[in-house]
């Protein structure tokens, strides 16, 4: 079973004819499994296409694309490759989808937020308010017949950190797809992307973690992938974000890494708290924008929003630690294992 947490090593455990590899990259381990003879090819590919795309839309990489894009903010356009001026329309586009949830300019607000630090400290709200205009992403223009991306304020940055991995996962499965393999497990942190069936003909199943549980490998629910849940696009991707992987407490309040960008503070659904989003879709890019997007849009409208999406279902545990789902999620796929820990 392969676990959907983006706090913890997933793991699978299959028949003996399926084997696993594991690297360290884009700042968590990405995990490669599929059959014996298949796997170090699969891993090589996969690993790769990772790698290309990391030092193409890091952030964190002075020396890449997305990089020169933040340091030309406010002076001039950056002509960068065409895969990040596409994942840049799609994440403006989803920005749009999810009423201002999930603004890639959000990287203005870089540094105000330390969740490593000891002891933790609140920003100071002058700081986050003189940054919270520069989170705009009508300022950031996409232009696709000179191929520039410009940042239109000094001080504005972007950053794709919450979508890159599932452009990632979506390439590496075509590129694995293209090269006649069919089975394969792939995990990205919270996200895995699952194709055909495992080794022994049964279902891939994955594991989504009680956000209050004691531990990363207590999961409260388990998704069954059916042959028929993936029988439109061979694949299925399931990511899963919430406020329990990076966070501090401070006088009995939970601050965590998923920010809203309307007010520079970590989300708390917009008074609808959700504590972690499981969003199962063919689509390995949009699932991953919109686990992170849930969680700051609030649980009703959540739920609302992927009603309205094709193809595409969540699971939610809100504020109260009641599991909310969409329409299309049956008990042929979705088993309770326990219920959340309050």
């Amino acid at each position: 079973m392969a676990g959907c947490t983006r706090s913890a090593n997933p793991h699978t455990t299959a028949s003996t004819s399926l084997e696993s590899r594991v690297e360290s990259i884009m700042a968590t381990d990405i995990v490669v499994s599929a059959p014996a003879d298949d796997i170090d090819q699969a891993a090589q590919i996969v690993f790769d296409s990772f790698r290309r795309i990391d030092t193409e839309m890091s952030e964190w990489k002075p020396g890449s694309p997305i990089s020169e894009v933040n340091r030309q903010a406010g002076i001039e356009p950056v002509t960068v490759p065409l895969e990040l001026l596409f994942l840049t329309s799609r994440a403006i586009e989803i920005n749009s989808l999810t009423d201002s949830t999930f603004a890639c300019s959000w990287a203005a607000l870089w540094g105000l937020w330390d969740f490593k630090a000891d002891p933790p400290a609140l920003p100071d709200p002058a700081e986050v308010a003189g940054r919270l205009p520069l989170v705009d992403d009508s300022n950031v223009i996409v232009d696709s017949n000179t191929q520039t991306i410009f940042l239109t304020e000094k001080g504005m940055a972007m950053g794709l950190g919450g979508i890159a991995k599932g452009y990632a996962l979506e390439k590496s499965a075509e590129a694995l797809r293209n090269a006649d393999m069919k089975t394969f497990l792939l995990s990205a942190g919270g996200q895995i992307l699952a194709s055909g069936r495992k080794a022994d003909g049964s279902n891939w199943k994955v594991g989504i973690r009680d956000p209050r549980g004691a531990s990363p490998s207590d999961y409260f629910a388990v998704l069954e992938l059916t042959a028929s849940a993936m029988t439109a696009n061979h694949w299925m991707s399931v990511s899963t974000s919430g406020d329990y992987e990076r966070y501090f407490i401070i006088d009995d309040t939970r601050y965590h890494h998923i920010l809203d960008p309307t007010t520079g503070y970590p989300a708390d659904g917009r008074g609808d708290p959700v504590r972690s989003a499981t969003v199962l879709s063919y689509d390995p890019v949009l699932a991953d924008a919109l686990s992170t997007s849930l969680v700051v849009l609030g649980a009703t409208r959540a739920l609302d929003l992927i009603e309205s999406i094709d193809q595409t279902e969540a699971i939610l545990v809100d504020g109260q630690g009641h599991v909310r789902m969409t329409s299309g999620i049956s008990d042929a796929v979705f088993h309770i294992v326990h219920a959340p820990t309050p």
